[in-house]
C-alpha cells in the first residue's frame, strides 16, 4: 500500500500531511463521491515526535530516494486502522471505476 505524503509548501518542513480514505463517508460509487470520502491529516498526528523528525529529515535533507520503515510503536494512531480503510478505499476506487466504464 503506498500512501502519498503532501507539501504544498516545500519551504515548510511542517506541512506535511495525507489524505486518508474515510469510509463512513463513502456513500456511493462516483467521483463526487470520491472527494468527501478523503480525510486531510497532518503527519505530525499520526506519527510519534521521533519518527516525524525522521521523516522530515528523510524528505528535507537528503536527495536520494529512500526507505522509511515504521513499526506500530512509531504511530499515534494505529497503523492497522489506517491499512484497513486505505484497502476499503481501493476496493472503492475499483467498483467506482468498472461502473463509470460501462
Amino acid at each position: 500500500m503506498t500512501i502519498g505524503i503532501w507539501n504544498p509548501e516545500p519551504d515548510d518542513r511542517d506541512d506535511l500531511y495525507v489524505c486518508l480514505f474515510n469510509p463512513a463517508e463513502y456513500e456511493a460509487p462516483g467521483l463526487n463521491d470520491w472527494d468527501d470520502a478523503l480525510d486531510v491529516f497532518q503527519m505530525d498526528d499520526i506519527l510519534i515526535p521521533d519518527a516525524y523528525e525522521q521523516l522530515q529529515s528523510a524528505l528535507f535533507d537528503y536527495d536520494d530516494h529512500f526507505e522509511m520503515a515504521l513499526s506500530e510503536k512509531d504511530f499515534s494512531t494505529h497503523p492497522t486502522e489506517i491499512l484497513e480503510d486505505e484497502l476499503k478505499g481501493e476496493l472503492a476506487k475499483k467498483e467506482m471505476r468498472s461502473i463509470e466504464k460501462q
